[in-house]
């Protein structure tokens, strides 16, 4: 965890990254842990306090505890109205070391990377109305 100490002095600002090649691989632990921590940028939910992000969520992953983690991210994802497809199970038998999803995710993910997991991590949402919930441009710039 010093690393990150260390990282937190550097600025970043105004460095570019090079795009992943197409079919670059993200983490799905990472990705689900990111809409968890990264979510004000996908906009409106069915349930914006279901978002709201669990403080002891990097100090379990800084104690390699990664399926408690995971959980909690489904189940804050679940009622936010957005079901998750695979169980914390599935997701930390293949996810990286939790210290390294800790210090990864104070890398901010792009709109349209947020978007992708949502939508490939989860089922459709629908609403209460049975139409399914989208968000358009306009709502996640604001």
């Amino acid at each position: 965890m010093s690393l990150v100490a260390g990282l937190a002095l550097l600025d970043f600002r105004g460095v570019r990254m090079d795009e992943p090649a197409p079919g670059g691989f993200v983490s799905p632990a990472l990705a689900t842990l990111a809409l968890v921590v990264h979510h004000r940028t996908l906009g409106t939910a069915t349930n914006p306090e279901a978002w709201r992000t669990p403080a002891s969520l990097i100090a379990r992953l800084g104690a390699r505890k990664v399926r408690p983690a995971l959980s909690d991210a489904i189940a804050r994802i679940r009622q936010a109205g957005h079901p998750p497809i695979a169980t914390a199970a599935d997701l930390a038998a293949g996810a990286p070391d939790g210290q390294g999803l800790a210090i990864a995710l104070l890398a901010r993910p792009s709109v349209s990377d947020l978007r992708r997991a949502l939508r490939h991590l989860t089922a459709p949402a629908f609403s209460a109305d049975g139409n399914p919930i989208t968000h358009t441009e306009q709502e996640l710039s604001s």
